[in-house]
């Protein structure tokens, strides 16, 4: 596996590797948000403990941890405040399968970040790593996450009943995927 880069920058957004010092931005940001952590699992933090607990893991997770592929900060370039976290997770060597998940604040829902977010990930992946998949999966209640998905350039593949435990319950979950040369395709002039 390659190493991280430390830094990837789009229009609004750089994307870094995580500090310890980020704790507090990502807690009040993004990890207290209880509307961030409705559809997925576990995200809502009580107090800036869990936070800085979690950030530790990051920071020392991402030279060891074989689930954890990379690992970004989401920093809005305009007032430089860390608002959300993008990830590539349990990579499967076998056939070059990784999978995707992001949380961003909800102060900045609706802004076009999450999709400018997804699709930075998705080209580091594929034109830094041999990844020839990426997919990601949202609850079927979280319609805003698909379109996030789809303007990306991810291709929606099928509906999984029950299959995943979020902070709603177990839930059905929509999944969607990019192929490599998909990517290579849609981004030929």
């Amino acid at each position: 596996m390659k190493k991280q880069k430390r830094t990837i920058e789009t229009d609004s957004l750089l994307l870094r590797i995580f500090e310890r010092s980020d704790a507090k931005e990502f807690y009040l940001n993004c990890m207290s948000d209880q509307a961030v952590a409705k559809y997925v699992k576990g995200a809502h933090h009580k107090d800036i403990s869990e936070t800085k607990r979690l950030v530790r893991i990051l920071v020392k997770g991402r030279a060891k941890s074989n689930n954890i592929y990379a690992v970004f900060a989401i920093v809005e370039k305009r007032s430089g405040r860390l608002i959300g976290a993008i990830e590539a997770v349990y990579y499967d060597e076998s056939i070059k399968r990784v999978a995707v998940g992001y949380k961003l604040g909800s102060k900045w829902w609706g802004k076009g970040y999450a999709t400018e977010a997804l699709r930075a990930m998705i080209a580091y992946l594929f034109e830094g790593s041999a990844v020839n998949r990426i997919e990601a999966i949202h609850d079927v209640e979280n319609a805003a996450s698909g379109r996030v998905m789809q303007k990306a350039g991810m291709v929606y593949e099928g509906a999984h009943r029950q299959s995943v435990k979020n902070n709603r319950g177990i839930v059905d979950v929509k999944t969607y995927s990019i192929l490599r040369d998909e990517f290579l395709n849609s981004n030929r002039v």
